[in-house]
């Protein structure tokens, strides 16, 4: 919607049809946003190199399967994000390894990556703390007592904030696998048959593989190992 020269829009609200009319629902419009942020580093090793490329900033919505145009970010560390509807969000930043530990949006501080936005920005800063103590989880598939070639080892964020977040792994010919570059946080890993269908519908793993799912937490820094089961 548009009033007068300002796009106005509501955030999305999940509503769930069943047998009855819904009634009184309220979607407040409120106008898009231009966010502009400040990246700030926890260490040395967090903050980009003369000879990378250029970082890219986007939001993950919570509740809707998009995501924002990349925007580029300065040498300075500063980025401006244009006309960004109310909703909930994800941030992400393009480099490998390194992950949002806090964002401070005026005096609203919070861990991890999460931003709120259902209000709007109004008018505030958004300063994005990154840092390089990701984590790494590594080890073996078997198919019985066999390695399991090929496998495909699925890792998603057992959190509020998944929704988009998972990684893929394929072992190899000895049944090792690798994934590098992981946020701290909770998550749930599983190993499945090359060429198996999908487990993972919008960022989590759906009821059918959930429950077959190893659950594992991850520390800032963590080097952890598993021995994975075929599903």
């Amino acid at each position: 919607m548009v009033e007068g020269k300002r796009a106005l829009s509501s955030s999305p609200v999940e509503v769930v049809l069943i047998d009855r009319s819904i009634e009184d629902l309220q979607l407040r419009l409120v106008p898009l946003s231009n966010v502009s942020g400040q990246l700030e580093y926890e260490d040395e090793h967090a903050k980009p190199t003369s000879s990378s490329a250029a970082d890219e900033v986007t939001l993950q919505s919570l509740t809707l399967d998009s995501v924002t145009r990349p925007t580029k970010i300065a040498e300075d560390g500063s980025f401006l994000l244009e006309l960004v509807p109310p909703d909930t969000y994800r941030i992400n930043i393009s480099r490998a390894g390194v992950y949002v530990k806090s964002n401070l949006l005026g005096n609203a501080l919070k861990d991890g990556s999460m931003l709120d936005l259902r209000n709007g920005a109004g008018g505030q800063t958004l300063s994005v703390r990154l840092s390089s103590a990701v984590a790494e989880l590594s080890g073996t598939v078997s198919r019985g007592n066999d390695a399991a070639a090929g496998a495909r080892v699925v890792l998603t964020m057992d959190d509020a904030e998944a929704y988009g977040f998972y990684r893929i792994a394929n072992a190899d010919a000895a049944g090792a696998f690798a994934i590098r570059g992981i946020p701290p946080g909770k998550y749930k890993v599983l190993a499945l048959e090359s060429g198996s269908e999908s487990p993972v519908v919008r960022g989590r793993f759906t009821e059918q593989y959930d429950a077959a799912a190893e659950s594992l937490e991850l520390a800032p820094a963590d080097k952890v190992t598993r021995a994975l089961k075929l599903r």
